[in-house]
């Protein structure tokens, strides 16, 4: 009787530990997933920022120069594209959607 009673005990600080440790897992995911959560807000705000494209260019005369030639695109920019910091940001954006998605996923 003596030793059963000694394993149920054993098995119930066993136990008891498995949960304090689960439950500070959980409690450093929770932090974690904060974090990320923060740091796709602040990289979602980056990048509203940048324009969208040609639209945002600044609109330009029309009418011809004195010598009835059309007026040079000057300051207008072709679309190139995304900038390299626009790219280096979405790229970001994307890995830390990814650890979200992770650590959500590992909480459930």
């Amino acid at each position: 009787a003596r030793l059963t009673e000694e394993c149920e005990t054993a098995a119930q600080r066993e136990l008891q530990a498995m949960r304090e440790e689960q439950d500070r897992q959980a409690s450093h995911w929770r932090q974690q997933l904060q974090e990320k959560d923060l740091q796709i807000s602040v990289l979602s705000q980056k990048l509203e920022r940048f324009p969208e494209g040609p639209k945002d260019a600044p609109a330009e005369s029309a009418s011809p120069d004195a010598a009835g030639n059309a007026p040079a695109a000057v300051g207008h920019v072709p679309a190139a594209g995304p900038s390299k910091e626009e790219v280096k940001l979405r790229e970001q954006l994307q890995q830390v959607r990814a650890q979200f998605t992770k650590c959500v996923e590992a909480l459930h």
